[in-house]
Order: structure tokens, then sequence, then C-alpha cells
């Protein structure tokens, strides 16, 4: 995992990352903690590069996508932030589709498979829970395929709120379909086999292939989400200037996968200065306890006590009803009972807006404080806000995903992109000349 954060004002950004990468087998998790995250994406203009998540693109490490398109833009500059990320995101569409040695088919069909399975074993999941949750546990197998059915249904109602990617449209499914249709059906009936469930009616076959080709032509929600299929994605972050901008921004795209011959990229969030902004804060990566800091309250408590805040008023309105008809012997009619609904309803809504509120509230004034900031201190802010998640897993019983030395760099207008802090991997020039230097005192 990552900790990386974003700090802004109209004098600047700075940008800082931790430097661990866990690598996963099928014995245990590793991490190493020199991974490199941030990146100076030209050498000319003043614009950076974060990543954070899977290390790779079809197998291709990031580091070396970025490198390759750093030497290749050379000098060339563009007018807007959002000029480079196409720009890039364009060098990459096109050496997947003309470097067949680097991107085999045979990869990049692979990742469908993947994600395929992935959107199964999301079904499977559930299904397993929600026999659980049942008074009489499900044994029978038409009892299991209905629950298969149901839950389907669900996830692809569900899916189909998530915005369509661009440039995946119409066309898009069906040569999606033409291309993986066996595959896909395949996948479904070895997938179920494997864990001795029964053979699916074709209805639900077509259901769950209806349900993956929509995931693939759609954006994922937030990692939470139970609709969030695809735990392959990297997230791109640029920060910087554009030729013609004069307060700087960045822009965090999400890219998960090829399909259709097209890259799976979308933009997830962006942040920006503006003569009415003078501060912005973005986190990324693991970032709850840096968050708990600039807003005063954990970000998880804070959902907990709202969902606790509106499940009580469930209950309370539910007791209040069973009160009041034991006392008075007088049953709530519908509309009676409707009202008091409605009423809840008005409460919850209440309930939300103060949380909503409440934390914006806390953000301006984050931003308010780090937009007088001078730029030394912009780069401190963003070092110490991913500091706070490397301390906060090194006290606790947390695996330390989040550590190693934390890369600080610093872009304004006039001076570009400079680094703050590098780690190195071998001693400095400094440091190399004074050990050997007769001058300097040796410990004996």
């Amino acid at each position: 995992m990552t900790a990386e954060s974003a700090v802004m004002n109209k004098l600047g950004v700075a940008l800082a990352a931790d430097s661990a990468v866990t690598v996963s087998n099928r014995d245990a998790d590793k991490v190493y903690s020199s991974s490199d995250k941030l990146f100076q994406l030209s050498d000319t203009a003043p614009v950076a590069i974060m990543k954070s998540g899977n290390a790779d693109f079809l197998g291709m490490p990031w580091n070396v996508l970025i490198s390759v398109y750093r030497k290749q833009l050379g000098n060339t500059t563009f007018p807007r932030l959002s000029d480079y990320a196409t720009d890039f995101f364009r060098f990459v569409s096109k050496f997947v589709r003309t470097d067949a040695t680097v991107f085999p088919r045979s990869v990049q069909d692979a990742w469908v498979e993947n994600y395929a399975e992935n959107v199964l074993i999301n079904v499977l999941v559930d299904v397993k829970h929600r026999c659980e949750q049942e008074e009489n546990p499900a044994q029978s197998d038409k009892r299991k395929q209905i629950v298969i059915h149901e839950v389907a249904t669900e996830f692809l109602k569900e899916k189909r709120e998530d915005s369509q990617l661009p440039r995946f449209g119409v066309a898009s499914a069906r040569t999606l379909r033409a291309r993986y249709g066996k595959t896909v059906k395949k996948e479904i009936r070895e997938f179920f086999e494997d864990f001795s469930l029964p053979s699916l009616p074709t209805k639900t076959s077509r259901l769950l292939e209806t349900l993956i080709f929509e995931s693939i032509l759609r954006t994922n929600p937030d990692s939470d989400s139970r609709t969030n299929f695809d735990s392959s994605a990297t997230n791109i972050v640029f920060a910087g200037f554009g030729e013609e901008e004069y307060l700087p921004a960045y822009l965090k795209y999400a890219v998960d996968g090829w399909d259709d011959n097209k890259l799976r990229h979308y933009r997830s969030e962006e942040g920006k200065i503006s003569p009415e902004k003078s501060g912005d804060v973005g986190l990324f990566g693991q970032y709850n306890p840096a968050y708990s800091v600039a807003i005063g309250v954990n970000p998880d408590f804070l959902f907990d006590m709202l969902m606790h805040m509106l499940n009580g008023v469930d209950e309370f309105t539910e007791k209040m009803m069973k009160t009041f008809a034991r006392v008075t012997g007088h049953e709530y009619t519908a509309r009676e009972t409707k009202k008091l609904g409605l009423i809840a309803d008005e409460h919850r809504e209440d309930l939300l807006k103060w949380v909503t509120e409440y934390s914006e509230e806390c953000e301006e004034k984050l931003y308010d404080a780090v937009g007088h900031l001078p730029t030394s201190e912009l780069a401190t802010a963003a070092e110490m806000l991913v500091n706070i998640t490397k301390f906060r897993q090194r006290v606790s019983a947390e695996q330390e995903t989040v550590g190693g030395p934390i890369d600080v760099a610093l872009i304004t207008k006039g001076d570009g992109f400079v680094w703050v802090k590098k780690k190195q991997y071998f001693p400095a020039k400094t440091e190399q000349a004074g050990k050997n230097d007769p001058r300097v005192p040796r410990m004996r």
C-alpha cells in the first residue's frame, strides 16, 4: 500500500510519497521499503507524477513507462496540466497497441479473464453470506440457484448506477461479447464447478455474463463498495502547472486495465487553486490517519457515528409506535405510520447534512491555513501528512505497508520541479568524499 499527499497554495504544490511496496504471493505478503512512487514527468516543465496501487500495468512496471515517456516528451510542453495526462495515456495506449513483444495479446486477454473471476468471487462471497443469514441456511441446489440469481440481479442494478467509461460505448460492448463471450461462459461454468455449486440455469448464466461485461465498461466506485471488482487498479496523480496556467493543480486518475483495444482509465479526483481558493490538500492511498489530523476526527469513526445515529432514528420511531400502542391501546393507522416515516426521513436528512457541513467546515479551515504557508512549509506539511500514517502503523498491530524513506518534491512556476528529499541507492558524493578525506577523524 501507499501513503501520498499533495499540499498546495498559490505559490506552488508540494508532493510526498512513502517507499513501501507490498509483494503478494501464495505464502505471505512481503513488504519492501525502496520503491519509487514520485517522479519528475518532464525535464523542463513544472509537472510531476505519482503512482499508488498496482505497481505494474499488464506486467510492465509503471516506473519504466514513466521513464520512457519522459525521454520521449523531451522539451515539449502543453498549455494545461490535463494535456500532460491526456498525452501520457495516449502514449501508453500506443505502446500497448504497437509493441506485441512487451504487451502480447495473451497478457491483454488475461486481464479480462482475471476481471471476470473477480466479479464471480464477489458474487460468491455475497451468496454465501446471504445463505448463512437465512433462518434455515440454503441447502438445496434449487435454493442456491435462486440466491445466485438474486445477488447477480442486485449487483447489476448497482453497477449500472456507475458512470460509463469514456470512449466505451455500444460498439465496445458488442466487440467485447464477440471476442470474450466464450471465455466468459467458460469462466462462469468452471468457477461454480470448483466451489461445488449447482449448474446454473441459462438465464442466470446470461445475467452473470451481462454483469461482467457491464462492469468492464463502467468506472469502479469507491474501494469500500461491493461493486468495485478490480483489485489491480493503479492511481496516477499528475500535479503542477501547464504552460498557460499560473496556479497549481492536481489530477487523479484510476487506470485498471485494457479491453476493446483501449486503455481503461478515468479521472477520479481533482484539486486546483483559484483566486477564490487559496489552499488545498490531497491525500492518496492509505490516508485515514492523516485525514484524522487534518479535520480533527477519524473518518471511520465519523461514518460509524453517522450510521449509529441513522439506525437510532429508525429504532426510536419503532419503539415510540409500540409504546404508544401499549399505553393507549390505539394502533397507528397506515396514514399515521406514513407521516411518522416522513418525519424520520427529515431527521435522517438533517443528520447527513450536519455531518457533511461539519466535514466541509473542517476542510475549509485546513485549506485556509495551507493557503498562507511559504513554499518551504508546503514541503514540510506534505511530508508530515505521510509521516502520520507511517507512525500510526508503526505503533499499531497493523502490517506496516507504509514505510521507508519519504520522497518530497516542490513544484513552483518559477523554479519548476525541485527535489526536497530523495532517497539514495548509493552514498552521496559529499559523504563519500568525507570518508576518503584524511582530515576527517575516524572512530576506532
